[in-house]
């Protein structure tokens, strides 16, 4: 039955639309070293691909489609692949990470953000109804609701008192999304591997982000130095924590049949970027912290 698309209104026949794009989980499957997938809160079952919903109809998907191609292409698979550190962009990169911000607020706007005061509620209102205009090609920019992306890399070495044990596992391989709300300041949250796009629903402190801005028009991300406020770098380590949090609650069965898996294919398994992000968290911390509890590696969440 025909329901109104989310973002042109228009009554058509809605598809499956991921949240987090396709792209990002045929990525973390190819690279892992079981090529299964296990999402938060249903770690004891494994999927093959990311959350879908009715969301949009065929030309907003292929609307969004063109976006995600660059990004992939210029992007996303030469800086999973190492072949290039800093990247130049057009305006298709504004689209993209609008597009992220939109579907995810979109979709926690329904039943979850309880954690959101009246007036947040009212911020993110807007953010959609600005967002929703730029992708349409309605409004010129996002205006004050700007899209910060992070590219992230190994961490080898730090100077804080206590890190995440599986702090590398987190950054390098972990697929997630969440809405950030604290008294002067929201924002959506979404992680793709090494990439992280935050679209701000309301911006407390524009001076202490330097260096993530994605500009409308054009720009070149990579291969600088981010200054972050010290409460991001915070936020970060509280996710990676509640990811690990979340393995530890893997069923026996599940964690007998993921060492016999890798077992089973060892050669796959050492290759591949689960067991170098392993080897990573066990260089910066020491075996008995990085494995202190069970998991497949890939700390992935589906909301």
């Amino acid at each position: 039955m025909a329901e109104p698309c989310a973002l042109c209104v228009q009554k058509a026949d809605l598809q499956d639309s991921h949240i987090i794009p396709a792209f990002v989980f045929r990525w973390l499957k190819e690279s892992s070293a079981t090529g299964f997938l296990r999402f938060r809160p249903e770690l004891n079952k494994r999927v093959q691909d990311g959350l879908r919903v009715p969301l949009l109809c065929s030309a907003c998907e292929q609307r969004f489609g063109q976006w995600e191609k660059r990004f992939v292409e210029d992007i996303y698979a030469p800086l999973n692949h190492g072949k290039a550190a800093r990247f130049a962009y057009g305006s298709w990169l504004s689209k993209f990470c609008v597009s992220v911000s939109w579907r995810v607020l979109t979709f926690l706007r329904k039943d979850n953000l309880a954690h959101f005061s009246p007036a947040m509620i009212e911020a993110a209102d807007r953010a959609l109804a600005i967002w929703r205009s730029f992708l349409l090609d309605e409004s010129p920019h996002p205006g004050k609701h700007q899209q910060h992306m992070l590219l992230l890399d190994v961490v080898d070495e730090h100077t804080f008192s206590e890190i995440p044990p599986n702090l590398n596992r987190y950054i390098l391989r972990s697929v997630e999304f969440d809405a950030a709300c604290k008294s002067k300041e929201a924002f959506i949250y979404s992680k793709m591997g090494r990439v992280v796009v935050v679209g701000f629903i309301h911006m407390a402190s524009p001076r202490q982000w330097q260096g993530s801005l994605i500009h409308v028009s054009h720009g070149a991300i990579g291969s600088q130095t981010y200054t972050l406020p010290d409460s991001f770098g915070r936020y970060l380590f509280e996710r990676a924590r509640r990811a690990g949090d979340f393995y530890k609650n893997i069923s026996r069965r599940q964690a007998d049949r993921i060492s016999r898996d890798y077992r089973e294919n060892m050669d796959k398994a050492v290759a591949s970027e689960t067991w170098k992000a392993m080897d990573q968290d066990v260089k910066l911390v020491g075996r008995s912290k990085a494995f202190g509890s069970e998991s497949e590696g890939d700390q992935s969440n589906g909301r």
